[in-house]
């Protein structure tokens, strides 16, 4: 993940100002991600005559709600069209599925949520979920543990022919193997190897 995202709520009559963690400081903490992820809604204020997102914020144990301090909306639909939005960059449906291998970014209302290791061996893989929708974390075993640096699961390939580990050797990755060996930067075996996989599949 990126660095410490800190969102500033206001309390609704109060005038106060405070810090709650976002989703993307909950980590394994379902305390606080089952705060957080609670639809918002916008709400209107005669006050200003501006619509806000409202929503859920979460300190120190405490889930409250509150008003988001982001723009104002002048429409109720500009509002909606805020918090209705979400994305996936790796477009996860299904846990075990590929996108653990693809850095992934949730966008959701604007903010962005990155795939990240909760451990050396587990993935919080992001992802939308539900009508409206919100941002869910998933738990993810990585069988070769979790690259913390870039935040998917480690993969290790059958054979280095293998250039993208979907598991198959397709022609063109055998060819480009060959054209390696050919200039003596693999070995025989190697280049076998790369053949009987490409045989077998």
């Amino acid at each position: 993940m990126g660095g410490v995202l800190v969102v500033a709520m206001l309390i609704q009559g109060t005038g106060k100002k405070e810090s709650f963690t976002t989703p993307a400081q909950c980590g394994s903490d379902q305390s606080c991600l089952s705060c957080i992820n609670k639809p918002t809604a916008c709400w209107y204020s005669s006050a200003d005559n501006v619509w806000w997102e409202r929503g859920y914020g979460y300190s120190n144990g405490v889930c409250s709600i509150t008003t988001y301090l982001n723009q104002p909306f002048q429409t109720e639909q500009q509002c909606l069209n805020l918090i209705n939005s979400c994305t996936d960059s790796d477009n996860t449906v299904y846990l075990g599925d590929n996108s653990i291998y693809v850095k992934g970014t949730v966008t959701f209302a604007n903010t962005p949520y990155a795939d990240y290791c909760i451990s050396s061996s587990t993935l919080g893989e992001r992802a939308c979920e539900g009508t409206p929708p919100s941002v869910v974390t998933q738990s993810v075993n990585c069988a070769d543990g979790c690259d913390i640096g870039n935040g998917v699961c480690k993969q290790t390939c059958n054979t280095a022919a293998d250039t993208n580990c979907d598991g198959i050797v397709s022609d063109s990755e055998l060819l480009s193997y060959a054209n390696i060996w050919r200039v003596n930067q693999i070995s025989d075996a190697q280049l076998l190897q790369a053949a009987n996989a490409w045989l077998t599949q």
